[in-house]
């Protein structure tokens, strides 16, 4: 598997019922339900979201977030996959721009020293959005997901 894939995002309308179901039909456990801060800007407007998701415990990871009433992680866009996540080199970076500078950036979501990660529109990628992960946070971000704690988790 390449080494620039990171996870798989889906959005679910109810998470704890999600997570037996695909325990079950992947054969993986998730962690703990947390809740994620997640200071975004979208359609140009800064927001201060607080997010419930899990991930699965091993590679190759799936998150499952909870839709929430309205904006980027609303459940009227349906259940399904929401984006792809890769690992990718510092946003705006020159090796960024190259590889990712023509593509749409629908959201940015904002870390302690920059911009964590930007998500592309659903049509740069034949409807498939990309969660493009700067790989400076590989570290913090898998011992998050294998159980640890994150400045980001809120509960």
């Amino acid at each position: 598997m390449s080494t620039n894939y990171f996870h798989i995002g889906i959005l679910v309308a109810d998470l704890d019922a999600a997570i037996p179901k695909f325990s079950k039909l992947f054969g993986v456990v998730f962690n703990p339900p947390s809740v994620m801060r997640a200071p975004i800007e979208w359609h140009g407007q800064k927001l201060d979201m607080d997010i419930r998701v899990t991930y699965s415990k091993e590679p190759p990871y799936i998150e499952l977030i909870e839709g929430q009433s309205e904006g980027y992680y609303a459940i009227s866009q349906g259940e399904g996959i929401h984006h792809i996540g890769l690992w990718v080199p510092e946003y705006g970076t020159v090796e960024w721009n190259e590889r990712f500078g023509d593509m749409e950036i629908e959201s940015l979501l904002f870390s302690p020293t920059g911009v964590g990660n930007a998500k592309t529109s659903p049509g740069c990628l034949c409807g498939v959005r990309l969660e493009l992960v700067d790989e400076g946070s590989r570290a913090a971000l898998e011992r998050w997901v294998n159980g640890g704690a994150s400045s980001l988790a809120v509960e």
